[in-house]
């Protein structure tokens, strides 16, 4: 609209823009969550920050130079994955500051101490609650982001196919007839990581037969690892042997889900009231 009204032009914008954008956005949010605890109001110096950032800086150094020499080769999650842990790090010094301090003023144990302490100062620490659990969810976002895979294959039973470290081996289809009028094909999905079997997985094809509307139900195998997606693609009517499959891996998902309830819980603490003198 700003750009129709001057200069006659209409933009529109659509998910590629919000793509190139918000993680740019993202990870300057991030950076400052990290740097701006450390800034004392109206005294900080570029010494005295080089000073508190020094111990997180060579964590997350360190980190990157571990993840490089593995053989990560992504830019974008090499620094996504340094960033994470310098603010991570960053904020947990923080409660460890505090609660060192505190015993050696009452000599109570790390986590009496600890806990005292965030009762003394909740909506300080509440907030560096927050902080972690946005940084738990920015580790989801870059697993995702930049390490997703996903495969698609056709397959006979006894074949399979590997995502990542997961084996998925195809044991068989069946077909069944629901009560509530459906017409229901599974497929039989064995995981395994590493030569090890994790679980057997039923990916399936629901078709209703009254509004003649078929649903997908994926197979979902859940770690804090990662998740991995199977789909039944297709299959063969006549013979009901071979099946097509596609096949999701998001690593670090989990940890989206994980940092939401910290946040929650870091809002609960900085916002729980107080008791009146």
């Amino acid at each position: 609209m700003i750009s129709e009204a001057v200069v006659g032009v209409q933009i529109t914008v659509g998910p590629p823009y919000y793509n190139r954008v918000t993680g740019p956005l993202f990870a300057a949010l991030i950076l400052l969550m990290g740097v701006a605890p450390l800034l004392a109001w109206g005294k900080a110096s570029a010494r005295q920050l080089g000073a508190r950032s020094r111990f997180a800086l060579l964590a997350a150094a360190a980190l990157v130079g571990m993840l490089a020499l593995g053989g990560m080769r992504s830019p974008g999650g090499l620094f996504g994955y340094g960033l994470v842990a310098l603010v991570g790090v960053s904020t947990l010094l923080e409660f460890w500051r505090g609660a060192r301090a505190r015993r050696r003023i009452t000599s109570e144990s790390w986590p009496l101490a600890l806990m005292r302490l965030m009762a003394r100062d909740r909506r300080r620490f509440g907030g560096y609650t927050i902080h972690l659990g946005v940084v738990l969810i920015a580790l989801g976002v870059v697993g995702t982001s930049f390490f997703q895979q996903e495969t698609q294959g056709n397959l006979e039973p006894g074949e399979r196919l590997s995502i990542g470290r997961y084996d998925l081996t195809y044991l068989g289809l069946e077909d069944a007839l629901a009560p509530d009028e459906r017409a229901v094909t599974t497929a039989t999905i064995e995981v395994s990581r590493d030569g090890v079997v994790l679980e057997r997985l039923y990916p399936r094809r629901d078709l209703y037969y009254r509004s003649g509307q078929p649903m997908t139900i994926p197979g979902l195998h859940s770690s804090l690892e990662g998740d991995v997606y199977i789909i039944l693609a297709d299959w063969e009517h006549l013979s009901a042997t071979s099946a097509t499959f596609k096949i999701y891996h998001n690593p670090l998902v989990n940890f989206i889900w994980l940092g939401g309830v910290v946040f929650i819980l870091g809002t609960l603490i900085a916002a729980w009231p107080e008791r009146r003198a």
